[in-house]
Order: C-alpha cells, then structure tokens, then sequence
C-alpha cells in the first residue's frame, strides 16, 4: 500500500503527494487511503482539521499580514501572545542535501519550543511514548508546539525548505534526550519535569 499525505492547497482544496512534492486532486474514493493518524497542516481550513493526539504538543497559529500591493505575507510571532512562552533562542534549518535527511531525532526534558516551516514542506512525527502522529508542515503561518518529553523527527524536507525553531531556552545539552530507548525508559520510570 502506498503512503499518501493529505494537505491543503492555497485555496484549500484537498490534495495528496503519493510521494513528497507530487501533488494530485484528492477524489471522495481516495480519502480512505489517508492514514488515520496523519494530520493537516496548510490551507484555510487548518482550525477545524488538526487535533494534536500526543502529549505536550498544540498548534500555534501566527498572525499573517498580506501586503495588498501584493509585496508579500509577514507572519508575526510574539512571546507570551501567539507563542506560549518567553523566547530565549531562534534557530533555523536550510539547504538540506539530502532527500531522505532527518532531523531532529531526541526529546527534550523541559525545553518548549515551536517549529514553523518558512519555505517548502516537511513530515513533522511525534511520539510521547504511547501514542505516535505524523503532521505534515507547509504552512508558515502555522506552528507545532514542541513541549518536553516528546520524541520528534522531521522528515521528507522538500527542496527549499527552511524550517525555524523558537525555544523557551538556551542550550542545554543535559536537557537533550538523544537515544529514543532511553527515552521509553525515561517516560516510563514516571519522570516528569
């Protein structure tokens, strides 16, 4: 059985990439190829489509302007406002080499963060240690909070895409869960921040 990923286009109409980045309009017949756990992200009719299923996570919608001479979109992410926490550190990744290449790839203990992709798409999965969902990110104007404990990956990065990340911290490398069995083992023993 072929993977399908279900998005909205711009004028939120439906549309699958039975491989990353080769759109095709989604019939009534095929919606039951979609997987059951993979969410939307895109289009106008974002609010009424995602649920986060895993722990510690949530959308986060940015505020967009659209410049009416047509000069382009500003998307504004203020701390404490549409962004759950005070912002302590802002990173981004670009230029990825590879077509399969995967990011992310740990938890975090206590760190908060959201992720936004900026440009092109990726598949966002999540893991709280029991259940598991997969997003698929390709709109700058939405967000997926990252709460601690979440084991997270980003993969199938379109070419261009640029994916940024606020986090409520600085870096702390003791903060990081890097190994996903010891992060089974850390969810399991009941640790909690």
């Amino acid at each position: 059985m072929v993977t399908r990923f279900l998005v909205t286009n711009q004028w939120g109409f439906f549309i699958t990439l039975p491989k990353p980045m080769i759109p095709k309009i989604l019939t009534k017949k095929e919606f039951p190829l979609i997987p059951p756990k993979l969410n939307l992200i895109g289009g106008r009719r974002i609010d009424k489509m995602i649920k986060i299923k895993v722990k510690h996570s949530g959308i986060i919608k940015l505020k967009k302007i659209t410049d009416k001479d047509g000069d382009g979109d500003m998307f504004i992410a203020e701390a404490t406002k549409n962004i759950p926490f005070k912002i302590k550190r802002v990173f981004f990744i670009n230029h990825p080499k590879r077509k399969r290449s995967i990011r992310g790839k740990h938890a975090h203990k206590k760190f908060n963060q959201a992720i936004f992709c900026v440009n092109g798409s990726f598949v966002l999965n999540l893991d709280d240690g029991r259940n598991k969902q997969s997003i698929v990110v390709n709109d700058p104007s939405v967000g997926v909070l990252l709460g601690p404990e979440l084991w997270h990956t980003m993969t199938n990065l379109s070419k261009g895409c640029n994916i940024l990340v606020l986090a409520d911290d600085f870096y702390h490398e003791s903060d990081y869960i890097r190994d996903y069995d010891d992060f089974l083992k850390h969810i399991n023993n009941g640790i909690t921040r």
